[in-house]
C-alpha cells in the first residue's frame, strides 16, 4: 500500500523545470541529471547535481525539489573562449581548458587551427585538454590582430597566423603577446620600408625575432 502511494502519478516528475541553460537544451539538462519520471520521494538532488557537474558545459549547478513534483534544476554554464578545429574536429574550449563539442554558432569566439590533432581529448570530461595559458596567448593575439583569423597553432612553431601580405608569422606559445606583437609590427615596418619579401616571420624568442625570404 506505502508503495503504490509513493509511485503514484501524482508524485512523478515529469518535467523538471530548467533555468540558465544557453548551450545545453533543456532535454540535455534533464537527460544527465537523470530525473525524469522518477517519483519525487526517489530523487537525490545532491547525486542529480553530481551528476550534472560531469557535464564540461556545466560550472555550478544546484537541484530543488518541491511539492507534490516539482524539481528544479539550475546551472550555470561554463562559456567556451575558443573554437579550436583540431584536425578536422571543432571543438570549444573554456577558459580552464575544458573541451566540449559545438553547440550551435556563438559569434566572438577565437578560431584556432591546428593541422593535425593536438588536443589531449580523453574520457575525463573535467580534464583539461590543453594549457589555458596557451589560450589566453590565442586571446590576447586575436586581440592585438582582429583580422587575423583563424588563428594557426604548431606544435613546434606555437601560435600564429597567415599575414595579408602573404607571409607566415609565429608568436611561439607563451606569454607577452602585446610585446610580441609590437615587435612583429616593428620587424613588418622594416620590411614593407626596404621592400622585402618574406616567407615566414618568427616572434617565437623576443631575443632573437628573425624573417625568411625565397
Amino acid at each position: 500500500m506505502m508503495r503504490g502511494f509513493l509511485w503514484s502519478p501524482g508524485y512523478k516528475v515529469e518535467a523538471p523545470s530548467i533555468e540558465g541553460s544557453a548551450m545545453l537544451s533543456p532535454s540535455q539538462v534533464r537527460s544527465a541529471a537523470g530525473l525524469d519520471g522518477r517519483s519525487v520521494f526517489a530523487v537525490d538532488p545532491e547525486q542529480a547535481r553530481e551528476r550534472l557537474m560531469r557535464l564540461a558545459e556545466v560550472k555550478t549547478a544546484r537541484v530543488r525539489v518541491g511539492w507534490p513534483n516539482r524539481v528544479t534544476i539550475e546551472i550555470e554554464e561554463r562559456p567556451p573562449v575558443v573554437a579550436w578545429n583540431d584536425g578536422g574536429r571543432i571543438w570549444w574550449l573554456s577558459a580552464e581548458g575544458l573541451a566540449y563539442i559545438q553547440h550551435g554558432e556563438r559569434p566572438g569566439l577565437v578560431q584556432v587551427v591546428s593541422a593535425d590533432p593536438v588536443l589531449g581529448v580523453g574520457e575525463d570530461p573535467l580534464a583539461p585538454v590543453v594549457d589555458p595559458a596557451l589560450l589566453s596567448a590565442a586571446r590576447d593575439l586575436r586581440d592585438a590582430f582582429p583580422n587575423a583569423a583563424p588563428i594557426i597553432f604548431d606544435p613546434v612553431h606555437g601560435l600564429g597566423f597567415v599575414d595579408p601580405q602573404g607571409w607566415r608569422v609565429y608568436f611561439g606559445d607563451g606569454g607577452e603577446m602585446t610585446i610580441r606583437a609590437d615587435v612583429y609590427r616593428a620587424i613588418v615596418s622594416r620590411l614593407v620600408e626596404r621592400g622585402i619579401s618574406a616567407v615566414l616571420v618568427s616572434v617565437e624568442d623576443l631575443t632573437a625575432p628573425y624573417y625568411l625570404v625565397e
